[in-house]
C-alpha cells in the first residue's frame, strides 16, 4: 500500500497489518534502515510529539523504537488523493525484522469505541475528517498478473464477490476489539482432526503470507505431515519439503477449519505448498506454519477470498472471488457439523508501551 507523507507528498511503500491501528515510517532517522522514506526537513507541515514509544509486532516478527510525529498523510483512492490533516503517526528511529524494501506499516486495525487511540488510526481518522463514507476497509488480491489488486477505503465493492452481490459474504462478530480476530471451533486435516468442541483465536491478515495453527495444533500438523511423506522435515515453525512440488501435490492432504460455529473453509491441499528459491536447501516451503498462541488466516486464504474489515461495527466479512474455484472436502463438512455455543469475550485492549 502506497502512502504520501507530509506536505511535499513523500511517496511511502507500508505493508497493511490488520492486528494494530498505528502507522510507523522510516526517515532519515532510522541509520539502520534500509529504506529512509520520509524526511521531515522536507515538509512544512511536520510537528515531531517528543513522545517516545516502543511498539512490538510479534505476529510480523518485528520491533520498532519509534517517536511521535504529527504531519498530513495521504493516499490515492479511486485516482483522488485523500488526506488526513495533522495525522499522528510513529517515525521509526531503530528497527529490528524489518525486511529491506518496506517503507514502514500502514495498521489499519480496529481500535475499542471511546479509546483514546481511535487518533492514532488512519481509517478512523479518514472517517472523522469525511473523507470516506465510513471507517471500512475492503480488500482483493489479484492472482492475474494483468489485473491489480485493489485496497477500498469507505465501502466494499461486490463486483469482486462470486455472484455480484452481498449474499455471498459471512459475516463475523470480532472476538477481540483491538484485532480482526475471531473464533475456530474445529479443524481437520486431511483424515486426521485437529481439535473439536474447543475454541481457539483465529487473527484474518494479510501482513502473515501462511495459514497459522497454534502450538498445540501444530505438534499434531507437522506430525501427521512427516508420517504421510518421510521426505518432508519439519522444525518448530514450518515444515519443508525435499522433492518436487508436483510430488507433493498428490500427497498433501487437504487442511480446513470452521470459524465461528457457522462456516468450513478448506485450503486444499495441492496448493499448500509454497516453491522455494534457487539457491535454497528445499523444494518448497508448507503454506501451514506454527503462529504459536492463536490461528491465522494470511495472504494464501485472502487470494482467494475478499475480505471486508468494518471497523464501525466491529466484524468482519469473507466472501469468496468471482472466478474462486470453490473446493468442498465432503468428509471434512460432515466431520464439521457438531456445534457448540460462543464462548465468553474477553476483551484487552493493546497500547503502545512509552519508553522512560
Amino acid at each position: 500500500m502506497k502512502m504520501h507523507f507530509g506536505s511535499s507528498r513523500q511517496p511511502v511503500k507500508l505493508i497493511i497489518d490488520m492486528s494494530s491501528a498505528q502507522t510507523l515510517v522510516t526517515s532519515d532517522l532510522c541509520t539502520k534502515c534500509s529504506t529512509k522514506s520520509y524526511i521531515p526537513a522536507k515538509s512544512t507541515s511536520v510537528k515531531d510529539l517528543g513522545s517516545q514509544w516502543d511498539l512490538k509486532y510479534p505476529e510480523l516478527h518485528m520491533r520498532f523504537k519509534t517517536i511521535a510525529y504529527r504531519d498530513d498523510v495521504c493516499m490515492s483512492h479511486k485516482g483522488d488523493l485523500l488526506c488526513a490533516k495533522k495525522y499522528t503517526f510513529y517515525n521509526i528511529y531503530k528497527q529490528r525484522g524489518m525486511k529491506r524494501w518496506m517503507g514502514g506499516i500502514a495498521g489499519l486495525g480496529p481500535v475499542p469505541a471511546g479509546s483514546p487511540d481511535r487518533s492514532d488510526s488512519f481509517v478512523y481518522t479518514m472517517a472523522q475528517e469525511e473523507e470516506i463514507q465510513k471507517p471500512m476497509v475492503s480488500i482483493y488480491i489479484s492472482n492475474n498478473t494483468n489485473e491489480t489488486s485493489n485496497i477500498m477505503f469507505g465501502d466494499y465493492n461486490t463486483s469482486f464477490i462470486a455472484g455480484g452481490d452481498d449474499k455471498a459474504i459471512d459475516w463475523f462478530e470480532l472476538s477481540n476489539k483491538t484485532d480482526f480476530q475471531v473464533d475456530v471451533s474445529w479443524a481437520h486435516f486431511g483424515d486426521k482432526q485437529l481439535f473439536v468442541h474447543d475454541y481457539r483465536k483465529l487473527s484474518v491478515n494479510l501482513a502473515v503470507p501462511y495459514i497459522g495453527v497454534d502450538d498445540e495444533t501444530w505438534a499434531m500438523v507437522s506430525h501427521h505431515l512427516q508420517q504421510i511423506d518421510s521426505s518432508i522435515k519439519c522444525d518448530s515453525r514450518h515444515c519443508y519439503g525435499t522433492k518436487s512440488v508436483k510430488h507433493y501435490k498428490t500427497t498433501v492432504p487437504d487442511f480446513s477449519i470452521k470459524v465461528a460455529s457457522k462456516v468450513v473453509y478448506t485450503m486444499p491441499g495441492k496448493t499448500l505448498m509454497d516453491p522455494a528459491g534457487r539457491n535454497s536447501t528445499y523444494t518448497c516451503k508448507f503454506a501451514l506454519f506454527n503462529a504459536k498462541w492463536h490461528f491465522v488466516l494470511g495472504e494464501y486464504f485472502i487470494r482467494n477470498h475478499y475480505t471486508i474489515y468494518d471497523l464501525e461495527n466491529m466484524r468482519i466479512g469473507i466472501a469468496p472471488l468471482k472466478n474462486f474455484a470453490y473446493h468442498k472436502n465432503v468428509k471434512h463438512e460432515e466431520a464439521a457439523k457438531v456445534d457448540i455455543a460462543p464462548p465468553i469475550k474477553i476483551v484487552v485492549p493493546v497500547v503502545p508501551v512509552p519508553v522512560n
